[in-house]
This record gives C-alpha cells, structure tokens and sequence, in this order.
C-alpha cells in the first residue's frame, strides 16, 4: 500500500485573471472567456442579465471547499440620490473605532474586538521570536561556515 503524497508546505493557488477586453457575455448569457490567439475560448454558463457590463473575471480554487470558483465584477449604474437637509457627523478615533450623529441619533462603533485580537497576535509573535531567539544553530551550518 503506498503513502499518500503529502507536500512540505501547501501549494498556493494564484487566480486566472480575464481584464474586459478578454471577457464577452454572449445574448444566451454565456460567459466566453478568451484564452488566447489561435486557442479555442472557456465558456462558462452564467444568470448574468443581459447587457450587463463585465469588467474583470478571476478563476479562484476554493481550499476550503476544495473547488473551483468564478468571480464576475460587472460594472453598475450609480443610484443617483437626490440631496437632502439632514447632516451626520463621523469622528474617527483609536478606542471607538468609530463615532456617528446626525444630531438626535447617536451610533458608536466600538474597536475593542479589534484591538484585543491585535494584542493576542503581538504576544503570540513575541513568545515565538524568543523561542527562536533560544533555539542553537544547526550543524549543518557550521560545516559550511569552515
């Protein structure tokens, strides 16, 4: 019974990346990636209206679900939002995050959750560094250094 292959790191997947000029959304609402000059184009079945505008694609792997995903960024008209007379404030600071009013209401936005996961990653970083700090050099250096 042979081992399964285990790697010594875990391979990383970069994206495959299609820019607009490579992307079309056809009238059946199939998505035709080009692959290049002279190759035949990835078609990809969408529920993309029609006539939206696709401005980039990425072909994402998926660890955790262990599959392949397609991310579509389309290109949407602004709501235009007439103006009203109502003003808010937004104050921004380090222990509340931050703070909104718009002079009846107040919403604080609370940056404690946040600052305490910092602290816990500086203190795991720091218990590492001194754990290394402590750790004697390999002999296989010290052959090569004579």
């Amino acid at each position: 019974m042979l081992a399964e292959y285990t790697p010594l790191r875990t391979p990383k997947y970069r994206p495959l990346i299609w820019k607009s000029q490579a992307v079309k959304l056809l009238k059946d609402r199939t998505i035709r990636l080009s692959m290049g000059n002279g190759r035949t184009p990835f078609c990809v079945l969408s529920t993309l209206p029609r006539g939206i505008g696709i401005r980039r694609v990425e072909l994402v792997y998926d660890k955790a679900l262990d599959e392949f995903r397609l991310h579509v960024a389309v290109s949407v008209k602004a709501a235009s939002a007439e103006p009203g007379n109502k003003t808010a404030g937004v104050g921004l600071g380090v222990i509340h995050s931050m703070v909104v009013t718009d002079g009846k209401e107040t919403i604080i936005y609370n940056g404690g959750e946040l600052n305490s996961k910092l602290c816990y990653r500086n203190k795991k970083l720091a218990e590492f560094s001194h754990k290394l700090s402590r750790k004697k050099r390999s002999c296989s250096t010290s052959r090569l250094s004579s």
